[in-house]
């Protein structure tokens, strides 16, 4: 019997690289190369930063209750910080568009978490 993760990862990123396709697609028909690299680059962040979130639940599954608690609070501040640094460092730059990467961010989240949902609810 497979892992709920592995189940998770299997039911979550085909809605995602859907998503990120299409909205790269729309985003470089509206707003040009800037829009679509804006795009996959806002996509990119949330599927990985949910794949991180899984790879982190998967490592910790039989571990102590507080060990994990500990462990994903880590690993979401440290992807918060990230993120943050990202954000600030592209701050201003003109190369790639701001609106499509906040967009795609959430929309893939969305997207993600709803494939998350179905696979719990396929696998139950």
């Amino acid at each position: 019997m497979t892992s709920f993760e592995a189940a998770a990862f299997r039911g979550a990123r085909l809605p995602a690289l859907i998503a990120i396709s299409g909205l790269v697609v729309i985003f470089w028909s509206v707003k040009g190369t800037k829009g679509a690299i804006g795009a996959l680059i806002g996509g990119s962040i949330a599927l990985v930063f949910f794949a991180i979130h899984l790879i982190v639940s998967k490592v910790t599954r039989r571990a102590d209750p507080a060990y994990v608690m500990a462990l994903a609070f880590a690993s979401y501040f440290a992807k918060l910080l990230v993120l943050l640094l990202f954000l600030v460092s592209s701050a201003g730059t003109k190369a790639f568009d701001p609106i499509a990467f906040a967009v795609s961010t959430l929309v893939v989240s969305v997207a993600w978490l709803a494939g998350e949902v179905l696979a719990y609810i396929r696998r139950g």
